[in-house]
């Protein structure tokens, strides 16, 4: 993405960055950066109002701060989408296979990115990974479990592309007379596949939330379990996708946060960006104080000087203790 963005920034370096959103409309503007411990993503977030947008010029600065292997996933409202190349430039525009950014013969810039969301399976995808793995228990219960391990009967499937912008939903109820079974998941009635199923998983009264399916390392959304004596088909309640504001991403159910989800934040996000802020506070120190855009007053440019020169040093030390920690809880 970076290699993209330098490209365009030779000759649009204050041109604002849109890709289209669920409507379609190149209304969706990158505002700004933002890593996802629970995923291990770097998220470029999203705002419809163009007063939010960052130019071109200031997303390269803002993503200097990352590794430069991080994934990227954008911001659709509550979806995560791919930045992806689009077939069509192939024709139209100067870009190689891997661009996800082009600049068009109109100047224009042209952002590359899918609808669907990348951490929900199609309800299609889940009803065939069903049936060839457990189409022999048709009569077996289906149920989720939450990361405390309380579990939720699944009651039923919807489609309401209207209201959930696209996202179909499995619905759990308490009562577990109204349980699905494997015989009537695997039978499913549906005129499309959608963008994606995500659970309809409710807190308590007042709050609302879908969730992801949690895939597990082999690739699976469903397993065989045995509850309180019963043999049960399962899956796990992943990412919280959509809230009660029903736009913003969450980034972890609860406030929950894993040992190996912590050692990603550490080395894929804030060691990087601490070391970033060292480099520009140590380049602050040595300016010249013309090469400052501000006239100082009596001994403000010292002050300036002394106080960048201060926090690297500052930052340094930190940076030495979180990479110790991190050899001692990386093994």
């Amino acid at each position: 993405m970076v290699k993209d963005l330098k490209a365009i920034a030779k000759s649009h370096p204050d041109e604002v960055l849109t890709f289209p959103c669920y409507d379609f409309c190149n209304d969706n503007y990158v505002s700004g950066v933002r890593f996802l411990k629970n995923l291990g993503f770097l998220l470029l977030e999203s705002s419809l109002d163009e007063d939010d947008a960052l130019t071109v010029k200031q997303l390269i600065k803002e993503l200097k701060s990352f590794d430069s292997k991080q994934r990227i996933v954008a911001q659709d409202g509550w979806k995560l989408v791919n930045l992806e190349h689009n077939e069509y430039w192939d024709e139209d525009f100067e870009s190689d296979e891997s661009s996800v950014i082009v600049l068009n013969y109109d100047d224009e810039i042209c952002v590359g990115s899918g609808f669907k969301d990348i951490r929900l399976h199609s309800l299609g995808y889940l009803m065939e990974e069903m049936k060839d793995r457990f189409g022999d228990c048709k009569d077996l219960r289906i149920v989720s479990l939450d990361e405390k391990g309380d579990v939720y009967p699944l009651s039923g499937y919807y489609h309401d592309k209207q209201s959930n912008e696209g996202c179909d939903f499995l619905d759990i109820q308490e009562n577990e007379t109204k349980s699905i079974r494997v015989s009537d998941f695997i039978n499913l009635d549906y005129d499309e596949d959608g963008w994606g199923v995500a659970v309809n998983y409710t807190a308590n009264e007042e709050d609302y939330f879908l969730r992801a399916i949690e895939v597990d390392e082999d690739g699976h959304s469903f397993f065989k379990t045995n509850i309180d004596g019963e043999d049960v088909i399962a899956c796990r309640l992943g990412d919280i996708i959509c809230g009660d504001d029903k736009y913003g991403v969450i980034d972890a159910p609860g406030d929950t946060i894993t040992k190996d989800n912590f050692i990603v934040y550490l080395k894929d996000y804030y060691i990087p960006h601490l070391k970033a802020l060292i480099e520009e506070d140590e380049e602050i120190a040595t300016r010249e104080e013309d090469e400052f855009d501000c006239e100082f007053e009596d001994d403000e440019y010292v002050q300036c000087i002394s106080m960048a020169e201060g926090r690297a040093r500052a930052m340094e030390e930190v940076v030495r203790e979180l990479e110790a920690l991190l050899k001692k809880i990386d093994c």
